[in-house]
């Protein structure tokens, strides 16, 4: 979907998704897929809706990944100086494009099996503690926190829940194709369910962050599956692989709710 073609009448905020930062001058980049100009168009679209804010999302899953980016936010995040650094160009940023906020996809501070430190949950509290500071009521200031309490320990999601203007929740891919890689195992179960949300959100509740900085998210695409017996396929049959690639997305287990596959943006 193309920025024109985003129906911005019906929404409050829409956050980006994503822009990259620069490892050693922290820098706010375009991801490699997508061109700069995107930006701008995106909170061009304002002008349909005056009303609706913008917010830049840096990081997301892949930033995190093995390659040049792992570290990029435990460097950023690592001292008063770098911190300082990074605030300064997102503060650069969001002034140039038009940014009404910010939201802060750190997957995840301290966890080991993403290049996570000791000290990342200390340090990603002072930083939002600095950016909020600077940001002052120019501008919003979110950050995405997991479901999972093996990623969320690292977090002290109560100092960083005061610190900012709400928590988007990954409420959705709670399963998926990778539990065949750990202790649940290759399963049918939905990608998204209350059961387990509601159990997440204890974790929250148990550390006194209050019910209104939480945004829940839902996801608008499907995960699907390859039974591994056609005649067992409730939640909880085994499941041989993804299911077939969907006609938008391109990508195997993952159907989206609505796209142009013939018109990729460029």
């Amino acid at each position: 979907m193309k920025p024109s073609a985003i129906p911005v009448e019906f929404l409050t905020h829409l956050i980006f998704a994503f822009a990259f930062v620069s490892d050693g001058d922290f820098r706010i980049t375009n991801m490699p897929d997508v061109p700069a100009k995107a930006f701008g168009e995106v909170t061009d679209m304002k002008q349909k809706n005056p009303n609706m804010k913008v917010l830049i999302a840096l990081g997301g899953w892949t930033f995190n990944d093995p390659g040049p980016n792992q570290m990029t936010f435990s460097n950023a995040a690592s001292t008063a100086a770098n911190r300082k650094k990074f605030i300064n160009n997102l503060m650069g940023f969001m002034s140039q494009y038009g940014f009404d906020g910010a939201d802060i996809d750190w997957e995840y501070p301290g966890a080991e099996d993403r290049g996570g430190r000791e000290d990342d949950g200390v340090n990603f509290t002072k930083l939002l503690q600095e950016m909020k500071a600077v940001f002052g009521k120019r501008y919003l200031l979110t950050f995405t926190a997991p479901t999972s309490y093996w990623y969320l320990r690292h977090f002290d999601i109560q100092k960083t829940s005061e610190a900012v203007d709400w928590i988007n929740l990954m409420s959705y891919d709670l399963h998926g194709i990778w539990d065949r890689d750990n202790p649940i195992g290759a399963q049918v179960l939905g990608h998204t369910n209350l059961t387990e949300v509601d159990m997440a959100l204890d974790l929250l509740w148990r550390n006194s962050v209050e019910p209104d900085k939480v945004v829940l998210g839902i996801g608008f695409y499907g995960r699907s599956f390859k039974l591994e017996d056609s005649k067992c396929n409730k939640p909880g049959c085994p499941f041989a692989g993804p299911g077939d690639k969907g006609p938008c997305s391109g990508e195997g287990g993952f159907l989206t709710y609505k796209g142009n596959p013939n018109e990729p943006y460029a």
